[in-house]
């Protein structure tokens, strides 16, 4: 599998309803946590693109959907223009 670099924050809620957020900068880190939690049952997850190059993002979806893992919210990627000056897409 090749890794690709994105600029991804994932989130699920934890027991109290807070948001449990995990930043990632290669697709190969951010598919192996979406597969172990897939298999923990995590749930509502939602993923946030950031600044992630289009590419990346075609090609972490495929990978997603080939791993039946499901994002129950999926944020589209920030135009470079219009990044976070603080550098992090909100999750």
């Amino acid at each position: 599998m090749e890794d690709f670099p994105v600029d991804v924050c994932i989130s699920y809620p934890d027991a109290d309803g807070v948001r449990q957020k995990h930043y990632f900068t290669t697709s190969v880190a951010l598919l192996r946590t979406l597969r172990e939690w897939k298999q923990l049952g995590r749930q509502d997850i939602l993923l946030t693109w950031g600044r992630t190059r289009p590419i990346a993002v075609d090609e972490v979806s495929r990978q997603l959907l080939l791993a039946e893992i499901v994002c129950m919210g999926i944020r589209p990627p920030v135009p470079t223009a219009a990044a976070s000056v603080a550098g992090r897409g909100r999750c």
